[in-house]
């Protein structure tokens, strides 16, 4: 939606759109800086991160001490002892939210000069706020729960964020953002309009996080917000959508640990069924995604042992992993989004390790209906002890668990980082074995920093490229050798050098070679169907030689490519 302004202005020129005021800076209208005093439309209770260093009028830190019942009788009004009984008597304690800059503040009173307001009428629609208490919520507002409300009754906020966060019933409901987290503050989000304020005059530039899915964007003579959309390359997981099956589509009779079909997902168990793995061609209505992973239990174990556990893993690099700042004091949340799949209903673990360190944290998710896709997201707590090793090694996994025995469920479910205890990782986890052709599929993993976004979709090459980094096909009857120059070194021996498309992690490990080949030198076949072997591997290519009879030493050979592959791999 475009907001016209003034023609020709001047350096300094201020313009008021309904409830919003721009300045122009010479080059470009932007948004007139909040200042501390404009924040009087919130209701006691909100609870706002705030940049400076001074206390705003009319808030406290929301830092967990301790205030008067009757100073801040408004405020306890509202809150109660929610977060503290303080001395049982006098006094009641504030949230603790923690910031990683800045600080966080909590409304005590309505009033600042002559306002008197509780509303937050003039609130975008899909903005997000914390808020104090589940027992009430300002008029206009629901819980950031993930659950599915009319499409009819919140007609403003569907129009905005539509299906991004599920599709509901896939018709008459949609999903809200779900935005709980253990520990962490309620969430509410603007569901409908009030006041003066249309949602897309404000975009992005409350100091709020922003339920919608895109920004402003208009012509060169008004203002393009197009600069402050959702950056590239947030999501840390390659392949989240099951696009990119290098080694396959399906493969049967599973029990052990490795890459099956979905580059860069390595699957892990110890005695707990066998298994299908699959791409299919199934995910969410109207979510953009076209495949998803699929595991099915084909010999089923309902009896758990011990140390009986699977799961579906990614792990990544640490020099990719920066970006989170785990270890400083600006150690930044972990958001993780994906669309889940399965017959089986119940409570499902997912987790996030932090190799270099041996640290770890775990959450719950559930499954609420049988064979119907739900999208999910987790807000992992930031972590400022340990920091991720800054290179090529593995530094941070992503684990789902689908089984898991008593040596990982025995304890308590970890849901805030601390070092490595087996037993807390999985507690509650449903067996997904416990019958023949129970099944779960996934797409759509996103992990990023901070908050849940709009998955970030890539063309299929980008994420090949991304892929290759980890795992190629060197050769086979899809990318076949035909004249291919070499270097008869030898009259008994050849040599040529393959380059690969892209540098990969490290030097790789050859996993896969049949390749046989034919060799031509001065119009002779020197060797017919013969194998290779490959010498001087690092991460931009390899050498391959081979043995050749009746060829003169000194001339160039061809290559042709008769049958087999040649796979490499530098898997973390």
């Amino acid at each position: 939606m475009a907001i016209n302004f003034p023609d020709s202005p001047t350096n300094g020129q201020e313009f008021t759109s309904g409830a919003t005021t721009w300045t122009y800076d010479g080059t470009k209208w932007n948004l007139k800086t909040t200042t501390a005093t404009t924040n009087d439309s919130m209701p006691v209770g909100s609870i706002m991160w705030f940049a400076g260093s001074a206390t705003p009028t009319a808030w406290l830190p929301a830092d967990g001490s301790a205030v008067s019942r009757t100073t801040y009788a408004t405020l306890f009004a509202v809150i109660g002892t929610t977060y503290g009984v303080g001395d049982g008597s006098t006094t009641f304690n504030v949230p603790s939210v923690s910031a990683t800059t800045g600080a966080y503040y909590i409304r005590y009173t309505t009033s600042i000069g002559t306002v008197t307001t509780t509303s937050l009428s003039t609130a975008p629609v899909g903005t997000l706020i914390d808020w104090p208490t589940a027992s009430s919520f300002p008029t206009g507002w629901l819980e950031a729960d993930g659950s599915a409300v009319s499409r009819t009754s919140y007609a403003d906020l569907f129009s905005l964020i539509g299906t991004d966060y599920g599709v509901g019933d896939g018709s008459s409901t949609f999903n809200l953002p779900n935005f709980v987290s253990a520990g962490a503050p309620l969430k509410i989000i603007k569901a409908s309009l009030g006041g003066t304020v249309e949602p897309s005059t404000v975009a992005h530039a409350s100091s709020h996080e922003f339920g919608g899915s895109d920004v402003v964007t208009v012509d060169s003579r008004q203002v393009d917000y197009s600069a402050v959309g959702y950056p590239a390359y947030r999501n840390v997981i390659i392949n989240g959508a099951m696009n990119v099956h290098q080694r396959g589509t399906n493969v049967t009779g599973i029990t052990g640990n490795g890459y099956y079909t979905a580059d860069r997902w390595v699957k892990y168990q110890d005695s707990l069924g066998t298994w299908t793995q699959s791409i299919e061609n199934d995910a969410p209505t109207g979510s953009g995604f076209k495949k998803s992973l699929k595991m099915l239990c084909t010999t089923a174990d309902a009896a758990l042992s011990a140390n009986d556990f699977i799961l579906l893993q990614q792990s990544v690099e640490g020099q990719n992993m920066q970006h989170f700042l785990k270890g400083t004091s600006s150690a930044k949340k972990f958001a993780l989004s994906f669309w889940v799949k399965s017959n089986v209903t119940g409570t499902y673990i997912c987790e996030v390790e932090d190799v270099d360190n041996t640290r770890r944290v775990s959450a719950s998710y559930s499954v609420n209906a049988s064979g119907t896709w739900e999208k999910k997201t987790i807000l992992f707590p930031a972590d400022t002890t340990g920091a991720f090793d800054n290179d090529n090694a593995r530094s941070f996994s992503l684990n789902f668990w689908l089984g898991a025995g008593s040596t990982y469920t025995s304890g308590t479910l970890s849901t805030s980082w601390a070092a490595t205890n087996a037993a807390n990782l999985a507690v509650g986890q449903t067996n997904l074995a416990a019958a023949t052709n129970n099944y779960w599929q996934v797409t759509g993993v996103q992990l990023e920093p901070e908050v849940v976004t709009p998955f970030e979709f890539e063309p299929y090459e980008t994420t090949l490229r991304k892929c290759q980094r980890y795992y190629q096909i060197v050769m086979n009857s899809e990318t076949a050798l035909y004249q291919t120059i070499g270097s008869q070194y030898i009259a008994t021996a050849a040599f040529t050098r393959l380059f690969f498309p892209v540098t990969m992690r490290a030097t790789p490990s050859v996993i896969d070679n049949t390749i046989r080949v034919g060799i031509y030198s001065a119009g002779i076949v020197v060797t017919s169907n013969g194998s290779i072997a490959v010498s001087y591997p690092d991460k931009q290519g390899l050498g391959i030689n081979w043995a050749t009879t009746g060829a003169t030493a000194g001339r160039a050979v061809h290559v042709d490519w008769q049958s087999g592959s040649l796979h490499v791999s530098a898997e973390l």
